[in-house]
């Protein structure tokens, strides 16, 4: 019988995978992460990992399909952590991939809620709605209907762009927190202005969950550190919208 039972765990165990000593069960540190990374080809063991963008690898717990088996291929992973698992030639710890896609083609679920409060914000600046601003924006709250009119006066149409997450390559799920950057543009309005002045702005944000609610706790102007010119910044995340959602107007987008 014990030798039926360890003949049936080999089967069921991806090649080169051991139970760790205790239980193949015990998954209580199993954490689900997402991963930006790529795919890696490890040649000691003739198959592919995935190292994230800190460079933390990981092994894939199946081996990964055809269409990603390329070295050098950007990626992003749903995963589990599988603590449970390990074998001898590993790349890192163990992980069961439950999604991946190609970077440039996929839209993770943090960058969608990103997505989601920047257009409430440009929502609220669009209809003049200090009140509602002040629910998203921490920072908002400190402002007077004057120093709001002031601020939005003579503009509309606030319109978003493009949203870019950064941080570490593997983020625990759920989420806490969010930061990147985002793309937006803004008319202006006002009769003494030409039709069609539009105002490109690069922002860098952060977001935190507070008592369970999502709030913008900071947002500041972009610098590029490699001191690319602005105007090619915004070209460049432009290219990416039009690649990315097929659409530079995220209020638009049908993802």
């Amino acid at each position: 019988m014990n030798r039926f039972i360890a003949t049936l765990l080999l089967v069921l165990l991806p090649a080169g995978f051991f139970p760790a000593s205790g239980s193949a069960a015990d998954r209580t540190d199993a954490a689900q992460v997402l991963i930006r990374g790529t795919v890696r080809f490890v040649s000691s063991s003739n198959t592919y990992g995935i190292m994230d963008s800190d460079g933390k690898r990981y092994h894939p717990a199946r081996k990964l399909t055809r269409e990603f088996q390329h070295d050098g291929l950007a990626v992003v992973v749903d995963a589990r952590l599988r603590p449970d698992l390990f074998g001898p030639r590993m790349y890192g710890p163990a992980i069961e991939i439950r999604k991946i896609a190609k970077a440039d083609a996929y839209v993770a679920e943090d960058e969608r809620e990103a997505i989601r409060l920047l257009l409430a914000r440009m929502n609220a600046f669009n209809a003049r709605d200090l009140a509602q601003l002040k629910k998203l924006d921490v920072v908002a709250r400190a402002l007077s209907d004057e120093q709001f009119a002031g601020w939005a006066s003579g503009y509309g149409n606030y319109t978003l762009h493009y949203v870019e997450l950064d941080g570490p390559g593997t983020v625990r799920l759920p989420f806490d927190s969010l930061e990147g950057v985002c793309l937006y543009s803004r008319e202006r309005v006002n009769s003494m202005a030409l039709s069609g002045n539009v105002e490109y702005t690069v922002s860098r944000f952060t977001l935190s969950k507070l008592d369970g609610e999502w709030k913008f706790v900071a947002i500041a102007p972009f610098e590029p550190e490699d001191g690319t010119d602005m105007d090619q910044v915004v070209k460049n995340y432009l290219d990416l919208a039009r690649q990315r959602y097929g659409t530079i107007d995220l209020a638009q987008w049908k993802g």
